[in-house]
Parts: C-alpha cells; sequence; structure tokens
C-alpha cells in the first residue's frame, strides 16, 4: 500500500511550500551544510514551532510564528534565506 501523504524528499519551491508542508505535514527534517535539522509544527490550538539540530536531545527552540522561526539564524544564515536551499529528507502533508 502506498503512502499517499509522504511528498518525499523534494526541495522546497518556495517559503510558502515550506510553510504549507509545516502547517499541513507538521514534520520536516533536512540538511543543511552537513548538518541535519527538524523543524515540528505543535499546534492544536495554539500556533507553535519547534526547530532543532538532529540527535540533540530536547535542545532546541520554540517559535510562537511561522515569521519567527523564517528569521531564526543557521550557521549565520535565516532559515529564511536558505529553505529552498536546503537537502530535503523528509517531509509529509
Amino acid at each position: 500500500m502506498e503512502n499517499k501523504n509522504i511528498i518525499g524528499c523534494t526541495p522546497f519551491e518556495s517559503i510558502e511550500d515550506f510553510k504549507f508542508s509545516l502547517i499541513h505535514g507538521r514534520e520536516i527534517e533536512f540538511r543543511w551544510n552537513n548538518v541535519d535539522y527538524g523543524v515540528f509544527y505543535e499546534g492544536e490550538g495554539k500556533e507553535s514551532f519547534f526547530f532543532c539540530e538532529a540527535n540533540k536531545d530536547n535542545e532546541g527552540t520554540y517559535f510562537e510564528t511561522i515569521a519567527e522561526l523564517l528569521e531564526f539564524t543557521i550557521q549565520g544564515q535565516a532559515l529564511k534565506e536558505i529553505i529552498t536551499q536546503v537537502e530535503v529528507y523528509w517531509r509529509n502533508i
């Protein structure tokens, strides 16, 4: 049986594509400069997003809005500047 909720490893075409995938799929994993990261929508009545570096148990940052998340700096660059360039290895809807 094929899982139709998985988009696969396609890159984000735009910031809007990232936002849609995050809010509807709730979890995204990607690699940037050989470091793995995860972004998770914690929703359920209140917008909340958690961003972390992979394999760093319970270490990460919460954001109240996607706008705040997109301003977060990763390796010296705002997430909004690199999100269409990252290597996506998990996202779903």
